[in-house]
This record gives structure tokens, C-alpha cells and sequence, in this order.
């Protein structure tokens, strides 16, 4: 009988699918789920939003939510840097998800470059450290 033997294991990404096979998300004008922040699976509230972005390529706007507040912004897209401007951001308080939506918008304002496979989109500091994982998806 046919066996498949593990020489490696990675590890495991709750929340994260693998995606669709041979496909590839654009960078701008998709929905943009946060997935993993650094090394640290992103796990989503009852009651709460999901933290994402979307891209808007006309406005050259960042918008979206940490999970308890909506933040909005610009960017600017070179090749495969991309930085954000200063962001606004709205100044609600949640019981749960508020360290992770400091850290997501941190982040955001450390990104300078984008690599995207299949699905999922990776983003990186100046110093090519990365800082986090988003999956397209369908806004929720």
C-alpha cells in the first residue's frame, strides 16, 4: 500500500486554509484577512470583526478594522515595497482583541515590502523581519 512518510513538520495555523490551488490574490482591491501577526496565530472574538485591510488601487486608501476599531490611511506602492501613511483610526474600547489590534496597526506602519502566494499575503519590515499573514477572503 502506498504510505506518505512526515520528514518535517512545520506546524499548524489555526484559522488558515491553504487557499485556492494555482491561484493568486491581487495585492489591491482584495479583502485582506489577518491571519498571523509575527509568529502569533490571529484568533477572532465572539461578537467581534476579523482584522483585515483592502487596498483600494483608485484612492490609493488603506481601510479596515483591527477587530474592534476601523482604521483608514493611504499607501504607496512601488514594485514590491509598499508603506502606509499616517493612519485615522476610530477610538472604541473591547473587552477582548485590543492587544492584537495594537499590534496589527503597529505593524502596519513598520511594512515596506508585499510577497503574495497563491491566496496569502506576507508582509515584511525594512529589514525583510516579517510581520504578517492575511488571507483573501470574502468580506465579512
Amino acid at each position: 500500500q502506498p504510505t506518505s512518510v512526515v520528514e518535517r513538520f512545520m506546524g499548524v495555523w489555526p484559522g488558515e486554509t491553504c487557499g485556492a490551488r494555482f491561484s493568486s490574490a491581487p495585492l489591491e482591491n482584495t479583502y485582506w484577512k489577518l491571519t498571523r501577526l509575527s509568529d502569533k496565530p490571529v484568533t477572532v472574538a465572539p461578537r467581534q470583526r476579523e482584522p483585515h485591510f483592502v487596498l483600494d488601487s483608485k484612492t490609493r486608501r488603506i481601510a479596515g478594522s483591527g477587530g474592534c476599531n476601523r482604521f483608514t490611511g493611504t499607501y504607496q506602492r512601488s514594485g514590491d515595497r509598499l508603506t502606509f501613511g499616517k493612519m485615522a483610526m476610530t477610538f472604541m474600547a473591547c473587552s477582548e482583541g485590543m492587544e492584537t489590534e495594537r499590534d496589527f496597526v503597529a505593524a502596519l506602519e513598520q511594512v515596506n515590502s508585499w510577497k503574495i502566494f497563491g491566496e496569502h499575503l506576507e508582509l515584511f519590515d525594512a529589514n525583510g523581519a516579517f510581520l504578517g499573514r492575511f488571507e483573501a477572503r470574502a468580506p465579512k
